[in-house]
């Protein structure tokens, strides 16, 4: 039988335990509600644990077509499924992180390469053995008018394109373009080395979490009419179709003269624009972001399959691609170039992890 001695000396120290317990849980809710600046002056938003809803009825899939016909040219898009993400089911997310507030700029690109002598896949594409094709940059404007030809394509793939010299004029400010997958991955590495904290690409399922923001419902995270993105987001309007003849009117329906400017042929210096609920900039728009997933186009009904009737996902990560032996990486988020399809918060596109482009940079999580 327990002495009233015995239990008292439980009680003190079955109240210390809890009371450890209780304190360790506050600690960990609290240290994340403080915006962070770290030694690249990166300003790092705190994100908590919670709930994305990821997928979309067929039904939905053909009620989402139906109401874009009016913009868009390409009949029959939102039906492949893959792209937009059939399979519905809940990601779970069990940790607080940090997320940049904005794409890694060109100027923390540039500090990253002068201290470790990286040397891109795009600068090594003229090598023999190179781990990928030639960047994909953009030619000079053509004159008004004139006729498209093979020998005049808009973007090609070059060697003398690299993140220096994407095609276009850039200041540190700019985000970072022309970077692969891997260029993305070590510069994490590097960071991560560098300050004592652990940098990583955003998995898809986190990068849609924070793009979202907390909204639902909407194919962006500010509402449904794409002719509004001008005021939130930089992707393919009238400016660049009017220093690209019929790149922008061959994606989706919009009248140069008349369709409001979003200020930039190319990419925007980042934070041009407002921020999200969450203090995110330029998750539509500017630059596709690489994440860490590979890319599946089964992913999403595979996952909802796998975990069964309550569907919920904890902390989503796909690591096996469509096609064994191709590192296909998950790009999200639209650019400059896109049409209105390509930046909404669900949609998936993809690129080979070695390969690099004039609208594809990436921001970074850093773990707590």
């Amino acid at each position: 039988m327990m002495t009233t001695l015995h239990f008292m000396d439980w009680f003190r120290r079955s109240s210390s335990t809890v009371c450890k317990a209780l304190l360790l849980a506050l600690a960990i809710a609290t240290s994340v509600l403080a915006e962070e600046t770290n030694t690249l002056g990166m300003k790092l938003v705190p994100i908590q644990p919670g709930t994305l809803q990821r997928g979309i009825g067929e039904d939905e899939i053909h009620a989402h077509a139906e109401k874009f016909t009016y913009v868009l040219y390409v009949q029959g898009y939102f039906l492949n499924q893959g792209e937009y993400g059939a399979g519905k089911h809940t990601a779970k997310f069990t940790r607080p992180f940090h997320v940049g507030a904005t794409e890694v700029t060109r100027g923390q690109f540039q500090k990253f390469v002068e201290e470790t002598g990286h040397i891109t896949d795009a600068e090594k594409a003229s090598q023999a053995n190179a781990p990928g094709a030639p960047m994909l940059g953009f030619t000079p404007p053509r004159a008004i008018g004139a006729v498209k030809t093979l020998e005049e394509l808009d973007i090609v793939s070059s060697t003398k394109y690299t993140w220096k010299n994407p095609g276009f004029e850039q200041t540190d400010e700019h985000p970072v373009v022309g970077v692969s997958w891997h260029d993305a991955v070590a510069f994490c590495q590097w960071l991560s080395k560098k300050e004592g904290k652990t940098y990583r690409l955003p998995t898809e399922a986190e990068w849609e979490y924070v793009c979202r923001a907390g909204t639902w419902g909407h194919a962006y995270w500010f509402g449904a009419d794409p002719h509004q993105a001008y005021r939130f987001a930089n992707i393919g309007t009238a400016e660049l179709e009017k220093a690209y003849p019929k790149m922008v009117i061959e994606k989706w329906i919009i009248d140069p003269e008349k369709e409001p400017s979003d200020g930039f042929v190319y990419t925007a210096p980042v934070a041009s624009y407002p921020a999200n609920p969450w203090g995110l900039h330029d998750t539509h728009g500017n630059a596709f972001e690489w994440c860490q997933d590979a890319y599946s186009y089964t992913a999403y009904m595979d996952l909802a399959q796998a975990v069964g009737k309550d569907r919920v996902v904890a902390d989503p990560l796909v690591l096996k691609p469509s096609t064994e032996g191709v590192d296909v990486r998950v790009i999200r988020g639209g650019s400059f170039y896109s049409a209105p399809q390509n930046h909404m918060a669900c949609t998936r596109s993809f690129f080979l992890a070695a390969d690099s482009a004039c609208y594809i940079g990436f921001r970074v999580v850093r773990e707590n």
